[in-house]
Parts: C-alpha cells; structure tokens; sequence
C-alpha cells in the first residue's frame, strides 16, 4: 500500500507470523522498520489479511493467525505511527473471520468480498466499511463464493478475477462492482486469462 511516496508492508509469514510494519521511501530508496515502544497497541500477528488506504491511514482487516481465522479491523495512522483497533476480533457486527478474501479502497470507504471463513466454506459476501462502522451489500446477483481471487479499482468500481469456489476449481471470471448503481455486472471479453488464484491485479487509470 503506497502513502505519501511511501509503500507499506505489514505482516505475512517469514518462519513465523509476523505484524511487523515497515515502509519502503521512494526518495531515498530505503527499507525502514516502523519499531513502536514496549507495550504499545498493535495487531496480532497475521496472514492473507487486507490492508488499504483511507484518508492516508492504512485499514487492516481479518486473515489468519495460525489455524484461527481473524475478523478485527485495525488503522495504522501513518503521520502518528501509531494503530487503533476500531473492531476486535470475534465482533458480530461485521463480517464473519476470513481469509485469503479481497478489499480495496473506494472514495472513503473500503470494500471486502469473499474468502474463506473459520470452517473452511468459500464466501461471497460484499461489506462496506468507513469509520462509523460496518454495513453488509446484500445482492441477488453476485460472483460465487471463492478465496485466493483479486481486486482492482478503476474509478468507482472495484474490478473482480478469478479465484479458487467451493469445489476448489479454478476460476477465471471477471466482474464489476459498481459504487454508483450499487450491483455487481459480469463481464465476457471475447478472451480471458486461464483460470488461476493468488495472482496479483493492478488496476490503472483515475
């Protein structure tokens, strides 16, 4: 996630889980590790968690902390180096605990699809986030459940592909999520990539 000419790492697995974060400066081509004081607030450690941009604070959501699934919501305050928690873990107010789902971040609120909850079932859930709290998109037409897929933002809609559904096929459709008519819309490109999951998607454009 990129901030203010920084990009941000946090957490992930390197011989063990880790909630280490650290920032790479494009001026001066460094790595930095952001070390807070003994005692201070900070997540546990995690995996195929979320993490996105909001007015320039990092939002991090759910993944997996060993076998244990995680539905926290964390903001790392970037100007202050310091986190708050804005939702613990095991909260019923939002999504259930998941991992290996999407999130992107969309004019002030982030969006979460998808993943695979605590008893290992693909989702297909969509949730809206902002700093007031969670509000669940329910729509008859969606993509199927999946885990492993990817998102991308292009202007005000949140593009979808791929991913691994319930019968732990590959998948290789691509959707539209669109913030202004609130729906989601499948797309059929005459040609479409092989069906995979955990690829990467970048979306370019304003």
């Amino acid at each position: 996630t990129r901030v203010s000419e920084r990009v941000y790492l946090f957490g992930g697995h390197a011989f063990w889980d880790r909630n280490d974060v650290w920032y790479f400066e494009i001026g001066n081509l460094g790595w930095n590790e952001i070390r807070l004081g003994r005692g201070q607030l900070k997540p546990p450690v995690r995996t195929e968690h979320s993490m996105v941009e909001m007015q320039g604070s990092l939002i991090v959501f759910g993944g997996r902390q060993g076998l244990s699934c995680l539905n926290d919501v964390w903001e790392f305050k970037t100007e202050l180096d310091l986190w708050e928690q804005h939702a613990a873990n095991g909260n019923t107010d939002g999504p259930l605990a998941r991992y290996a789902h999407s999130a992107v971040s969309i004019a002030g609120e982030m969006f979460v699809f998808g993943g695979q909850d605590a008893n290992e079932q693909k989702r297909n859930d969509l949730w809206k986030w902002d700093f007031s709290g969670w509000s669940e998109l329910s729509l008859s037409s969606r993509p199927s459940p999946r885990a492993g897929h990817r998102v991308a933002r292009i202007g005000f809609s949140m593009f979808l592909f791929g991913g691994r559904d319930s019968s732990d096929s590959l998948l290789n459709d691509l959707w539209e999520y669109s913030t202004f008519d609130v729906r989601w819309m499948r797309k059929e490109p005459a040609t479409l990539p092989p069906p995979r999951y955990r690829h990467v998607m970048l979306g370019l454009g304003p």
